[in-house]
């Protein structure tokens, strides 16, 4: 699929698939990833929006130019039109206004309606406003436009209910080097932490954010991410925040292939699963993990290298996974590599 993504036979389809799907949740995260198309999409889903009407199908389409930012701006003359149609919700009309801010739209008072859409807690016809622009700005990669007076208010949003404190760290993690409010913010949040295993996503995430706004001790930051993400699920559940929410660059992808190398057992097994959760952006871990599958004494070590590599490959790698599993002694093992050759041969003829 991968290999594909460019031609606009493929892309039709894959748009016409997606569109076809049921749970608004399942289609949001792949219109997600169909945002690496770019501008090979953009005309596309302008033309798929003109006919919608629900706010439910029109939700997953924002998401997908939101993420391609100015490079989607052709669409703004129809995210204009539908701003202007009275008869959508107000909880649709700040997820609207936050996806035309990152694709460059400007206009008298625009910005201030963001600022009070970021903290406003007020409830119309019974449903809540709290959080809905937070929400819609960590899964969109905010641009530039997040700063000064922008990130004050993300900063308010850290007390709010429910998840939206988690989903504001991740939007002051995108906020880029250098911005004082974000810095502050954060170093104040995990201060206030207490130090529980239970405690450890936050610890990573906040630490991981902390990393990308920092202009000093940013080695320090990344440390304590790491340190923190462990072993078991908290591995990839932190692999899948950062990666969804787009805090993975190369430097911190660097770090976490570091850890495949590290003396402990359970750090190279914490990374390994990490990687599972980052997925497709970490492939340049692929020969590291196909070392350790080949060398590890460990039969759970192997087990998860080889299931990192089966959310990242493509179909070439295949040849040595089915030699890996010829290898392989351990029933358990061998289970997690027939899955990761199934991931693979799944993404390679979709």
């Amino acid at each position: 699929m991968e290999k594909a993504l460019g031609k606009k036979e493929t892309l039709a389809l894959v748009l016409k698939t997606l569109l076809g799907v049921d749970d608004y949740n399942t289609q949001s995260l792949a219109f997600m990833e169909l945002s690496a198309a770019g501008t090979n999409i953009v005309p596309m889903l302008v033309n798929e929006l003109r006919p919608l009407k629900e706010a439910e199908r029109i939700g997953p389409l924002l998401v997908c130019l939101g993420r391609i930012g100015p490079d989607a701006k052709a669409a703004i003359p129809m995210l204009v039109k539908f701003l202007n149609d009275q008869t959508y919700d107000e909880a649709f009309r700040i997820e609207l206004r936050v996806v035309m801010a990152n694709l460059g739209y400007q206009a008298p008072g625009f910005m201030a309606q963001i600022q009070f859409d970021i903290t406003n807690t007020n409830s119309i016809k019974s449903r809540n406003l709290e959080g809905v622009a937070v929400h819609r700005m960590a899964s969109i990669r905010p641009r530039g436009w997040v700063q000064g007076d922008v990130t004050s208010q993300v900063v308010k949003a850290l007390k709010m209910r429910g998840s939206t404190p988690v989903t504001a760290i991740i939007v002051l993690g995108n906020c880029g080097k250098g911005q004082s409010n974000a810095i502050h913010a954060l170093r104040k949040l995990q201060t206030g932490l207490k130090d529980e295993p239970q405690s450890d996503i936050s610890h990573a995430v906040i630490g991981f954010a902390r990393y990308r706004v920092e202009t000093k001790d940013r080695e320090v930051c990344l440390r304590d991410g790491l340190r923190r993400l462990g072993t078991g699920l908290i591995g990839e559940f932190a692999g899948l925040i950062l990666i969804s929410h787009c805090l993975v660059d190369d430097e911190m992808l660097q770090r976490i292939m570091e850890r495949l190398e590290d003396s402990e057992t359970a750090v190279r097994v914490g990374a390994s699963r990490t990687l599972t959760g980052i997925g497709l952006p970490g492939k340049k871990a692929i020969p590291k993990l196909l070392e350790l599958g080949k060398t590890s004494t460990s039969a759970e070590e192997r087990a998860w290298a080889f299931l990192a590599i089966g959310t990242m490959a493509s179909a070439d790698v295949l040849p040595e996974l089915e030699q890996g599993l010829q290898r392989e002694q351990d029933d358990s093992a061998k289970n997690f590599i027939r899955l990761s050759m199934e991931l693979i041969r799944h993404d390679f003829t979709e």
